[in-house]
């Protein structure tokens, strides 16, 4: 299992960004057929502190029965006036030949904007999510998972936003070949997305400008 904090040297060590620090922009990439947990800066942003402009992308799976990527754009959890930076994140593909028979995908991809908690007057950043994508000649014959299962949130996991905390502008794509999907378990192997508090069964192209949850306030579908 492979753990990387952008701006901490040592996974196993909460680090914090405080006053008026800035992270720094990283590019991290997961370890494929490993499951891979990726943050772009450090465990905790706080004060008035800010997250780089970071680039994760994880693991793929060739030949592994599972393999999970999680990651968060720039920290565990961002609180006082923290703010979120500008990231790209990127979920894993699958490229072998299983089929998904039982109660588990082949390769889950949880994606999150910003943290995974979010307080205070923290604010995230516009980040940009795409889903992972079945590659391989793998199928699924279960009705609630897939070669691909991708969870999406643009700002925090679970809608853990609390006090005056808000989300920044976010785009949110899910790219399918067969046999992948980015909703759990509402999910047909069409263009589906699932978000926190939501769930919206989408065609392609289909827009969601300012939607009401702050955790998602603007989100393109794919």
């Amino acid at each position: 299992m492979s753990t990387i904090f952008g701006d901490q040297s040592d996974p196993s060590i909460p680090e914090t960004l405080s006053g008026k620090q800035h992270g720094k922009n990283q590019t991290l990439t997961g370890i494929d057929n490993e499951a891979n947990t990726l943050v772009g800066d450090v465990d905790t942003i706080t004060d008035k502190a800010k997250g780089g402009n970071d680039d994760l992308t994880g693991g793929n799976n060739s030949n592994v029965s599972f393999l999970s990527n999680t990651l968060a754009g720039d920290a565990i959890t961002m609180s006082g006036s923290a703010r979120g930076g500008n990231d790209t994140l990127i979920g894993g593909d699958y490229s072998g030949s299983s089929n998904v028979i039982g109660t588990s995908s082949l390769v889950r991809n949880f994606l999150t904007g910003d943290a995974f908690d979010m307080s205070g007057s923290a604010h995230g950043g516009n980040d940009a999510l795409i889903g992972g994508n079945n590659t391989g000649i793998g199928s699924s014959f279960s009705s609630s998972f897939f070669v691909v299962n991708n969870y999406l949130a643009g700002d925090v996991a679970n809608g853990n936003m609390s006090d005056s905390a808000r989300g920044g502008n976010d785009t949110l794509k899910a790219l399918f070949r067969h046999w992948a999907a980015a909703s759990y378990p509402r999910s047909s192997g069409g263009c589906n997305s699932t978000y926190w508090g939501a769930v919206f069964p989408a065609r392609c192209g289909l827009a969601f400008p300012k939607f009401g949850f702050r955790a998602l306030q603007s989100a393109t579908i794919c």
